[in-house]
């Protein structure tokens, strides 16, 4: 109920509340489920847990569940392929070059979340791909972090990521003269 009760301050669609339940009920399978280290042999547990997990919350929309698997499916043959080729193919922007998954309509957003914890064994890993694919990836990135955080622990939103910066300029971008900070609150000083 609290989390419907979140939802309605922005969102009255249906679907909307449909997709919160889901995904609420999957983090919450995934707390109880004891956490599971990241080796070689915790990899497979993991992404089954996160398989289990899905598979409990989509009992809440019958819809859900063949979603599930059809996304499972596309994992699955992506994985294949790279293992085939050794390359970097498959990726859902290179699968969906429509923009559907770059959109935050539920219909779109729901089947890219899916990927990206089915698709990806760690958190870096998942929000790293998110964040390239563009589109609605803060709204995205909030799921998959809160989905692979109730599975892994909280240690990956901690990890000591790499974020590219771009160096601050301050350069007008116009002809414009150069603003400083005023001296006296309300008056307005140009750069010579």
């Amino acid at each position: 109920m609290a989390s419907q009760e979140m939802q309605r301050v922005t969102h009255e669609n249906p679907k909307v509340l449909q997709a919160g339940e889901f995904f609420l009920r999957a983090a919450l399978h995934l707390l109880r489920t004891p956490s599971i280290a990241c080796t070689r042999d915790g990899v497979a547990a993991r992404r089954a847990a996160m398989l289990a997990a899905l598979r409990e919350a989509a009992r809440c929309g019958e819809h859900f569940s063949g979603l599930v698997d059809e996304v499972l499916a596309e994992v699955r043959s992506r994985a294949s392929v790279l293992s085939v080729t050794g390359e970097s193919l498959g990726t859902l922007a290179a699968m969906h070059s429509d923009h559907e998954v770059q959109s935050e309509k539920t219909s779109f957003a729901i089947p890219g979340i899916l990927w990206f914890v089915l698709a990806y064994d760690t958190l870096p890993e998942a929000l790293a791909a998110s964040s390239a694919l563009g589109g609605a990836a803060a709204p995205r990135g909030l799921i998959v972090a809160l989905l692979l955080a109730c599975r892994d622990g909280v240690g990956d939103l901690f990890a000591d990521t790499r974020i590219q910066r771009l160096p601050l300029s301050f350069k007008p971008l116009l002809g414009a003269p150069v603003l400083r900070l005023c001296s006296k609150p309300g008056a307005s000083e140009v750069a010579p």
